[in-house]
């Protein structure tokens, strides 16, 4: 599915699990189209810091449109950007 970016939110938490480890990332706003709505439905996704780099992205900017893929387990596993 494709998403564009309408907003972006730089964010960090401290780990559930371990507490000592800090977790970087940013809050991206989507918009995307889906059949069985007139106009666009809206979305809230956090990428992590890791997961940014893992995927290769550059930075992500207002108006890109980007992938998310899943693994098996249904967690993000990578991004990827649409060039135009």
């Amino acid at each position: 599915m494709t998403y564009k970016i309408v907003g972006i939110e730089k964010t960090e938490f401290t780990s559930k699990t371990n507490p000592e480890q800090i977790i970087k990332g940013i809050n991206v706003y989507l918009l995307y189209e889906n059949r069985n709505t007139i106009g666009a439905r809206t979305a809230k996704e956090f990428l992590s810091e890791n997961l940014l780099r893992k995927s290769g992205c550059r930075e992500l900017k207002i108006n890109d449109e980007i992938e998310i893929s899943y693994n098996r387990y249904g967690s993000k596993d990578y991004v990827n950007i649409i060039e135009e």
